[in-house]
């Protein structure tokens, strides 16, 4: 695990900094899943997923890292809700079923990045962060089938995207690999990108805007967009006068 760079107390004004790591035992199959993450997020993960004091267990069984830690993240975004925003809470869902979820990748043709699909299993979305609201795997379903129909009427045919990604997304207005998982009232949406350019990596979090088509964000994968969130309430998210969670 890296605890990145930090001064030594006892070594005062030490040049470099020393860079902390710590040996921890984790399962073959849990270092499989550690090879496929962004490194930035890997001792994050481990310690989302892997309870206190239960790491160097033996006995502890193996756990699906993703999974584990996408959920402790959601309790830990309902519970400042409830305590700050109750109101906003009031459409929270419950969440998806292992059927939905399966219904959902066969009507889209694809299969929901693991930390997204684990997402779903909590929340099912339908909960406003600012200007957008998370979408549940019913509406998910509906606007990525509504998208796909707008590209089959040829309604994008005459229109170019000013290539700003630089490789990162496909320079295309939309592409059915695409999958929107929140949307604003004008339209714009928040999408997992599963086919990416050359620079690009499968499960990216990218915009979607009317006007403008697909645009970058800095989150390589669901789980970073889904962590940045958490970090940001109370700093970027706030409480309006009116209970609900808004932006700053």
């Amino acid at each position: 695990m890296d605890w990145g760079y930090k001064v030594p107390e006892w070594l005062p004004g030490i040049e470099p900094d020393v860079r902390v790591l710590e040996v921890v035992p984790i399962y073959d199959s849990e270092a499989d899943q550690l090879e496929n993450l962004e490194e930035t997020f890997r001792t994050e993960i481990c310690k989302q997923a892997i309870p206190k004091g239960n790491m160097s267990n033996p006995l502890r069984e193996p756990v699906r890292l993703l999974t584990e830690a996408t959920k402790r993240i959601w309790y830990f975004v309902e519970k400042w809700c409830r305590e700050n925003a109750p109101r906003a809470c009031e459409d929270f869902k419950q969440g998806a079923s292992t059927e939905e979820i399966i219904s959902l990748e066969e009507r889209i043709g694809m299969s929901l990045p693991e930390e997204f699909a684990a997402y779903l299993m909590v929340p099912n979305g339908e909960m406003w962060f600012g200007s957008y609201r998370y979408l549940g795997t019913e509406r998910i379903e509906q606007n990525w089938s509504i998208m796909n129909q707008i590209v089959e009427g040829g309604a994008f045919d005459n229109l170019q995207v000013e290539d700003v990604s630089k490789g990162i997304i496909k320079n295309t207005w939309w592409d059915s690999h695409w999958i929107p998982f929140a949307e604003d009232s004008g339209g714009n949406m928040i999408c997992i990108d599963l086919v990416p350019d050359v620079n690009g990596t499968v499960g990216q979090v990218i915009y979607w805007e009317k006007h403008e088509g697909p645009l970058p964000t800095n989150c390589q994968s669901f789980f970073a967009w889904f962590k940045y969130l958490q970090e940001d309430l109370g700093r970027y998210y706030i409480v309006d006068e009116e209970g609900l969670i808004d932006t700053k």
